[in-house]
């Protein structure tokens, strides 16, 4: 059995990301069965309590979100430490980042 490691960087810009999510899913695809973990930032969030001070329309950009990791078979670890991970100059607006995924276990 080999297993699979990505890393995986998301634009700025949602319709990037969404081929990025598209891309990945195919990944996942070729790997099948196999061990697979997705590391990176995917500069994006599941959820509003992750950012705070966001500008904009973020929920269709969470939502393509969720329907990549249901799509990909990967969910989101745990992780440890400050729990806002990234700040503009100015803090006005703060976000999670270090969200690393595997896959889902039957």
């Amino acid at each position: 059995m080999s297993s699979l490691v990505s890393i995986a960087y998301g634009l700025n810009d949602v319709n990037t990301r969404r081929e990025l999510w598209t891309h990945l899913v195919s990944i996942m695809e070729d790997v099948g069965d196999d061990p697979w973990i997705v590391l990176g930032d995917f500069n994006d969030v599941l959820d509003n309590s992750e950012v705070c001070g966001y500008s904009g329309d973020i929920n269709v950009a969470m939502g393509d979100f969720r329907a990549f990791l249901v799509d990909s078979g990967l969910a989101p670890l745990p992780s440890q430490g400050a729990y806002f991970t990234w700040h503009n100059s100015h803090l006005a607006y703060v976000q999670r980042l270090e969200l690393q995924t595997i896959p889902l276990l039957s």
